[in-house]
């Protein structure tokens, strides 16, 4: 799982301002095609027909409106989700940004034979980031994102924040950089700080 710290002002909006700012912004931050080629292909794989054909269509970032579904508006009542090109979808809270998944595999997201792929996605990544100024990017397991920010017993963290310090406390830090990790010996999570993409860019 795939996630952000951010500086979007949800104290002083309300949530219909933030979501329409959000999108606004996202639809403002250029998709690179490197990464289309990726998303093209994880549609192919899973659809067939009208149902690819109207997901390949989706060119722009909207709301999807789950606040209409009564049965989940408590859960999302701080919460913006948004769908983007080709079926990439987030989910915006105040403490964090659920980033777009697109490499689920952690053989593959930390192989240095898959690195223009994911270098793809970490690009695109670090321009939403950046765009909220935000710093880091948290890559964890579902399985630690489960034992220890969504649970309610004594370990749940109530920030990324919080959720980073947790897993820094249990699983130590790591100073290696995402590709060199040794095939099989991948880390339970990893903070990106983006350090060769911002070299790139400068």
């Amino acid at each position: 799982m795939f996630f952000s710290n951010h500086n979007i002002n949800f104290e002083d909006n309300v949530i219909e301002v933030i979501e329409n700012y959000v999108i606004k912004e996202l639809n403002k931050i250029p998709i690179p095609d490197a990464l289309y080629s990726i998303l093209e292909d994880n549609l192919i794989s899973k659809y067939l027909g009208d149902k690819l054909a109207k997901l390949l269509s989706i060119d722009k970032w909207f709301s999807f409106p789950f606040h209409q579904i009564p049965d989940i508006q408590g859960f999302l009542k701080d919460k913006i989700v948004v769908i983007g090109p080709m079926c990439m979808h987030m989910v915006i809270t105040p403490h964090h940004i659920k980033l777009p998944e697109l490499i689920y595999n952690k053989v593959l997201w930390y192989s240095p034979e898959n690195k223009e792929k994911i270098q793809a996605i970490r690009s695109y990544y670090y321009s939403i980031i950046e765009h909220f100024s935000g710093s880091f990017a948290l890559y964890a397991t579902e399985q630690l994102w489960q034992k220890y920010f969504i649970t309610n017993d004594f370990l749940g963290a109530s920030t990324l924040y919080s959720f980073k310090e947790v897993l820094k406390s249990r699983y130590g830090t790591n100073k290696k950089s995402i590709y060199n990790f040794p095939h099989g010996k991948y880390p339970n999570y990893y903070i990106d700080t983006f350090n060769d993409i911002k070299a790139e860019r400068k």
